[in-house]
């Protein structure tokens, strides 16, 4: 069962798990928090301390013996939260130096790897120093080389170790942009804090890492979870990869989970703007399985042997496909999406699509009706409008946008293709200021 929020959330906001009672806080004005999982309890008063921005403090939140601590999204500031009271606590200032850094606890103390900030990427491990409420550099060791200074939103943890992937580094070659780190795995031992590197990711079969939309981490029981329009578990131990859906896609802006109820609690902006939240059981906010796999091609065989075990491999391969070819007829649904015009339903591999919207239903469908040409974008609003005499044009426009950039998420993780392949768009050649679009991917109507 989902409960969700019936007052105003402004953009500024926070959520965090208080570390006594286990349940969600969300502060969503400037003086009033809501508490307990209903977010029912929306009248008491506080403040945050003066020369902070309560909306940096939601991308580094840690609970360590029942104390809660939240810290800047840039590193520096940190603040304490207990009976519904905000404490600074450091004798720090505004780092801006790591953004989109790795957080992690040890031994009940703060730590940030790498990140980006003051026009740089960094490599560095930061902690912070409860004694001195100053925050300081910490040594680290490595087997072979210490990892690209990076910003990651993309790592999975163990009880011991962090796997740090996909991240996004300075392109030396062109200094003004930025490059991905796409495939090599890095370990860090969380005893040692010793770096090494353990081999190549194959997580871009099942999720865009590159994408810059909001990504969010979460350890739950022994895989980490990593959502990102779609949900990805991963069990490093196993070295296996499971893919999901969101069972009702939203937008996330933000989030934490629960270990001790197995809830997530979010806050979501809907297509007019509106930020609702929201707190979930995992098991209902979870999916229908996708597909799966392994995380990560381990470095374990030395150079020499590759050439033999490719060999191996190629005939393996031939044999077993000669051998299923005999035997099997092809299956002319594989990967397929299909729309059934007498059940109205999109299935894939002969699975009904059980997501899709009503208007983005309509939308494919008017997509499917002109595939062959160029189609104006407003063309499409005859699909989603819900009330035409109230609903204004900025409002279609935007749920437009929305349905069409869900659209893309979704069929790229079910076809595994890049967003940018879903629909093609161009200037109408008469009047520039129309925009045109025509569907890229094929779909069977039967």
């Amino acid at each position: 069962m989902a409960s969700q929020t019936n007052f105003k959330i402004e953009n500024k906001f926070l959520l965090f798990e208080d570390a006594i009672t286990k349940e969600p806080v969300l502060m969503y004005n400037d003086s009033t928090l809501a508490t307990g999982f209903n977010f029912t309890k929306s009248t008491i008063r506080t403040s945050f301390p003066k020369n902070l921005e309560r909306n940096d403090f939601n991308s580094y939140q840690f609970n360590i013996k029942e104390e809660t601590y939240l810290v800047d999204n840039g590193c520096g500031p940190v603040v304490h939260y207990q009976d519904n009271k905000f404490t600074r606590i450091d004798k720090s200032f505004h780092h801006k130096n790591q953004f989109n850094a790795v957080p992690f606890q040890k031994n009940n103390e703060i730590y940030l790897w790498g990140g980006y900030g003051l026009f740089n990427y960094k490599n560095i491990l930061t902690k912070y120093n409860f004694k001195t409420q100053e925050w300081r550099n910490v040594r680290q060791n490595f087997e072979n080389e210490i990892p690209p200074a990076q910003s990651s939103k993309t790592y999975a943890k163990t009880k011991d170790k962090i796997y740090l992937f996909g991240g996004t580094t300075l392109d030396y070659k062109n200094i003004v942009k930025s490059k991905y780190l796409k495939e090599i795995v890095w370990e860090f031992n969380l005893k040692t804090n010793t770096w090494k590197e353990v081999g190549k990711n194959n997580i871009e079969k099942f999720i865009d890492i590159k994408d810059s939309e909001k990504t969010f981490i979460f350890q739950r029981k022994n895989k980490t979870i990593i959502l990102k329009g779609n949900l990805l578990e991963i069990d490093i131990d196993e070295d296996w990869v499971q893919l999901f859906n969101q069972r009702d896609y939203k937008s996330l802006v933000a989030m934490v989970y629960h270990k001790t109820t197995d809830q997530i609690s979010y806050v979501y902006k809907k297509s007019n703007g509106k930020l609702i939240g929201v707190t979930e059981d995992f098991d209902s906010f979870k999916g229908d399985f996708l597909r799966e796999g392994s995380f990560y091609t381990p470095i374990k065989v030395r150079n020499e042997l590759w050439g033999l075990m490719l060999l191996v491999v190629l005939v393996v391969t031939w044999v077993i496909y000669k051998n299923q070819t005999k035997r099997n007829k092809p299956n002319l649904f594989k990967n397929k999406i299909e729309y059934n015009k007498a059940t109205d339903e999109f299935s894939f591999n002969r699975k009904v699509l059980k997501n899709f919207s009503e208007q983005k239903k309509g939308i494919i469908k008017i997509l499917l009706q002109n595939q062959e040409r160029f189609l104006p974008l407003n063309e499409l609003n005859k699909a989603i409008t819900v009330n035409p005499k109230n609903e204004s044009w900025g409002a279609i426009k935007k749920r437009r946008e929305t349905l069409l950039k869900e659209l893309q998420q979704e069929f790229s993780l079910l076809l595994a293709i890049d967003r940018g392949v879903v629909f093609e768009t161009q200037k109408n050649s008469t009047d520039r200021r129309i925009k045109e679009i025509r569907l890229k991917i094929e779909i069977k109507t039967r």
